[in-house]
């Protein structure tokens, strides 16, 4: 008898380890699907936000400009958190399409990648110096060396540049950066550039002609901009004034965007807040600089089943109609 317990109670415990293992694979399996499930819930919001960028593109009435409210879609009175989501509240499923702005407020919708600085422009020592950048002027000039820009930043260098083409992904300028530091002969320049990186990243793109959209640009960048062309040019011009009529005229219950170039123009032109110097240097420099319509957005997706998310940032050329930037975590 005394036998026959202990071998009832180990084939107990090994019934017992059996149906353990198996609630435990049977969790794994779960889980799988769960993290498959909404990595195709981010693509399909993908999916979405690139069937809006286009519709939008063909919409007589707003093909023509993008705005914060309005990048890349056309609302048709709705609001943006009803077409940039869907979610099913029985299963705790769905997907995002949205990004954080400076003040950490989740904004649905398409970010404009032109609404920033592009990294073959002149402006990008102001940039690196306004952001308080490590060796901001010779940064600027390798960036420049590195993608082979004929510009008045490019071949001032003394570094010999391994790539002479334009950048691949945004994240390049991470290398970039780690190699300036290196030539340095800073240890830890790997950890350094991640660092410099950070303070500018969200300001700088490499996407687009290099013109700004002023419907979208925050004012910073549109300053940065402004100061940048101001002193290539040797003009002592009070740019953060024009920076501030454009921004509050822009922002201002009868505007709210610019359809186009036109309509800021006279409006500038027309504006007793500024004298015949800085509407002459809006004209002549700062003009020629901005747009109202973008090609290149960043749809940043989020699919989730439960706790489990799956991101995928995209940026869209929705002229040519293709990707050229495809991230997934």
């Amino acid at each position: 008898m005394l036998i026959s317990l202990w071998i009832a109670a180990i084939l107990a415990l090994f019934t017992l380890g059996l149906a353990h293992r198996a609630s435990l694979n049977l969790k794994i399996v779960r889980n799988q699907k769960n993290r498959l499930k909404a990595y195709y819930l981010a693509k399909a919001g993908v999916n979405k936000a690139i069937a809006l960028a286009q519709e939008d593109s063909e919409d007589s009435e707003t093909k023509h400009y993008d705005s914060t409210l309005e990048c890349g879609v056309s609302l048709g009175g709705k609001e943006p958190k009803e077409i940039f989501s869907e979610s099913s509240p029985d299963t705790n499923e769905g997907f995002q399409i949205g990004f954080y702005n400076d003040g950490d407020e989740f904004i649905y919708g398409m970010n404009d990648e032109e609404s920033k600085i592009n990294v073959a422009s002149e402006c990008l020592v102001t940039l690196f110096e306004k952001k308080g950048v490590e060796g901001g002027i010779e940064l600027a000039q390798t960036v420049h060396n590195w993608i082979n820009q004929e510009s008045s930043l490019a071949n001032l260098g003394s570094l010999e540049i391994p790539k002479k083409e334009p950048l691949d992904i945004p994240e390049e300028l991470i290398l970039i950066t780690e190699y300036f530091f290196s030539s340095k002969n800073i240890l830890d320049a790997k950890e350094k550039a991640k660092e410099q990186y950070e303070k500018f990243k969200d300001f700088i793109t490499i996407y687009g002609d290099g013109k700004i959209n002023v419907n979208t640009a925050p004012k910073e960048s549109l300053e940065t901009v402004a100061s940048a062309y101001s002193l290539q040019n040797n003009q002592q011009i009070d740019t953060a004034a024009i920076v501030g009529r454009i921004i509050e005229l822009r922002d201002s219950p009868q505007r709210k965007y610019y359809k186009n170039i036109a309509e800021l123009q006279n409006d500038i032109q027309e504006d007793q807040n500024l004298d015949n110097e800085q509407k002459g240097f809006f004209t002549s420099i700062l003009l020629p600089l901005l747009k109202c319509r973008s090609d290149y957005l960043k749809i940043s997706s989020k699919g989730y089943v439960g706790n489990i998310i799956k991101r995928i940032n995209v940026v869209y050329d929705r002229l040519a109609k293709k990707t050229v930037y495809w991230h997934e975590n």
